[in-house]
């Protein structure tokens, strides 16, 4: 079994690669400090940089997810008053208070009652465009019986609510796109930045055993890999209520492995080659995210229950 270097390939690890170098070396007494002036100097101008426009990352998705989650709630209401309309209007031809070929209005076939395909948000939107220019076409009409519930405003309204939402999804994402972008711009800078921590590390502790080499350069955030992979297991548990979460998503976030999950029994799994401490962080749906040091030593681990 081979242990190697490893080289974030992830923002969140270029973000803790950076702060641990730069924590361990600010910790140092100056006296002590062994990493150039001239990266040092890089180290301290990029790392705060990074990690603020990383936090503007988060802020952003969440706000993106929030918008996402209030524009979807519109879109479910909007799919359901587009059903009921249609199918209202089905009971009323049924009733002869509206003849088949008005279906035509509506986009629906004369010669069946099934309605429009509403499966997807785009259906949703066509059928409520459909549904409020049909209305006011048949409405036209000398002795027309309006659709009685819902009624055509309510749609239109609800067109109206769906469209301020995903005005606000759309900047929410654009604004977002423009975080990771201001993140992505550093990225050439903070590899360099880091590699050449990492060498300096690596070459002041150069005389030392092996182990021992590895140990000290953990501190200043250096990730060593093995070239097998093992696994860590473990079960997630609600607090609250004691049972498994519904979601998860856990990631190490020391190389931005992802584990799987499932909810049945709360039981997850993640292959890795790291060794040393890794962090796994998990996200779950209406929870606060955790993370978790765990300690790799190059086989197969099993954290135990993990409360969320």
């Amino acid at each position: 079994m081979a242990i190697v270097r490893s080289l974030p390939n992830t923002n969140v690890g270029r973000s803790r690669a950076l702060s641990r170098g730069k924590k361990k070396n600010d910790d140092t007494p100056v006296a002590e400090r062994f990493l150039s002036t001239p990266t040092t100097t890089r180290l301290n101008t990029i790392q705060p940089d990074y990690k603020s426009k990383m936090l503007v990352v988060d802020q952003k998705q969440a706000g993106s997810l929030n918008a996402t989650a209030a524009k979807n709630v519109e879109v479910e209401k909007l799919r359901t008053l587009d059903s009921h309309f249609l199918q209202v209007f089905n009971f009323m031809v049924a009733e002869g208070k509206a003849t088949p070929g008005d279906r035509a209005f509506y986009g629906m076939a004369a010669s069946s009652d099934a309605i429009l395909p509403l499966f997807s948000e785009a259906l949703v939107l066509e059928a409520a465009e459909k549904i409020i220019s049909g209305e006011a076409a048949r409405m036209a009409i000398a002795g027309a019986i309006a659709v009685p519930i819902p009624t055509v405003a309510e749609v239109t309204a609800q067109l109206t609510a769906f469209q301020t939402t995903n005005t606000a999804q759309s900047a929410a994402i654009d604004a977002l796109d423009t975080a990771q972008e201001a993140v992505t711009a550093l990225n050439t800078e903070a590899d360099g930045v880091v590699k050449k921590v990492w060498d300096e590390v690596e070459a002041h502790f150069n005389e030392e055993s092996i182990e021992s080499k590895r140990a000290n350069s953990r501190e200043y955030g250096v990730v060593y890999v093995s070239t097998e992979q093992f696994i860590i297991s473990g079960r997630l548990k609600v607090t609250a209520t004691g049972l498994p979460p519904a979601d998860a998503i856990i990631t190490l976030l020391e190389t931005g492995a992802i584990g799987t999950y499932a909810p049945a029994g709360g039981d997850f799994t993640l292959k890795t080659g790291l060794t040393g401490d890794g962090t796994l962080h998990i996200v779950s749906t209406g929870l606060p995210d955790k993370d978790v040091i765990v300690v790799l030593t190059g086989s197969d681990i099993n954290v135990g229950e993990i409360l969320l």
